[in-house]
């Protein structure tokens, strides 16, 4: 297993102070749509909410936090796989997390997560 049969491609990535937007490609190779390829070809739920975790920590200052509450949570429309999306990410006061995937008007899901724990300062 390596960390490519578990995330999208990103391709491109916008970065503002408290905004993040990741352009990623969701290969059907990935571990967890090639284990049920017969049965699913969109993007679990769960997956999402794993991959908004992982990014907001590697995008903005919340190494050592644990993603505790689940605040919001739109499912919308379903993710298919072989697709490029947009993930974007805003770093909102008291380490909320809010999300959206999209794919210019149409959005598939979007939610917020509140985070909790030693928050780094900076990313140094």
């Amino acid at each position: 297993m390596t960390h490519y049969d578990e995330y999208p491609e990103i391709r491109e990535v916008q970065q503002q102070p408290d905004m993040v937007t990741l352009q990623m490609f969701i290969p059907a190779t990935l571990r967890y749509l090639a284990k049920a390829a017969t049965t699913v070809t969109t993007l679990p739920g769960i997956l999402q909410l794993q991959w908004v975790i992982h990014y907001a920590n590697i995008y903005f200052p919340l190494h050592e936090c644990n993603a505790n509450v689940v605040e919001t949570l739109h499912y919308l429309t379903a993710i298919p796989a072989g697709q490029t999306i947009w993930l974007t990410l805003e770093h909102r006061p008291t380490n909320h997390i809010h999300f959206t995937y999209h794919q210019g008007a149409t959005i598939f899901s979007s939610g917020q997560l509140r985070f909790s724990g030693n928050v780094k300062l900076s990313l140094e």
